[in-house]
């Protein structure tokens, strides 16, 4: 009690042209789906994002992130303000739909590219892990990406345990440890087959 709700720290990487922000709070369901929520409505892209949870239910993710043009987001207004969202999203002050929609463009800004294309691609794996169902996850980079994956996992219900983000050039790489509210892996292949489908039409 008397807690705050989040703490922040950026660190700015002049010459790797990124920010990498550190969030330390306490787990909920749909944690990340909100920090990324908040990104997108800022129109900050996620490069990479590591979470750590421990077993006390504090939560330490660190972002590595950019503007829409592959710049840093040097202003320190705009931090403030994200934290000022953060913090009424993870108070529950705030919905992070109604953010995005006050403070976002219509589509979420997809950065140009030279390349064509490839097509969405996602794979499950239930060898690599014991406890966990792995969804590896390869897309066409955009703000509101990351957004859109993780919101997506929780309305299917899953439980994302881990995960690792990765962007090379304008493809994103994204790995989710997951899995039911049981904590039980995903194996029926008919559920498989849906949340394939589903996030799939999502990235559309």
């Amino acid at each position: 009690r008397g807690r705050k709700a989040l703490a922040m720290q950026i660190e700015h990487m002049e010459e790797a042209k990124f920010t990498e922000v550190t969030i330390a709070t306490i787990d909920s369901p749909g944690l990340f789906s909100q920090i990324a929520g908040v990104m997108a409505a800022h129109s900050i892209n996620i490069l990479g994002a590591q979470i750590y949870t421990r077993k006390d239910g504090d939560v330490l993710d660190v972002l590595q992130v950019n503007s829409v043009h592959g710049e840093i987001v040097s202003k320190p207004e705009k931090w403030r303000k994200l934290e000022d969202d953060l913090t009424e999203v993870f108070e529950g002050r705030v919905i992070v739909e109604d953010l995005i929609g006050k403070l976002q463009t219509p589509s979420f800004y997809t950065p140009k590219s030279r390349h064509a294309p490839r097509p969405n691609r996602i794979e499950f794996d239930n060898e690599v892990s014991d406890n966990y169902t792995v969804i590896d996850i390869f897309a066409t980079d955009k703000v509101g990406l990351l957004y859109q994956i993780t919101r997506t996992l929780k309305e299917l219900g899953l439980y994302i345990a881990v995960s690792k983000i990765a962007t090379k050039v304008d493809q994103a790489a994204d790995v989710f440890y997951v899995h039911d509210i049981f904590g039980q892996k995903i194996v029926d292949p008919v559920r498989i087959d849906t949340i394939r489908q589903t996030l799939l039409e999502r990235l559309e």
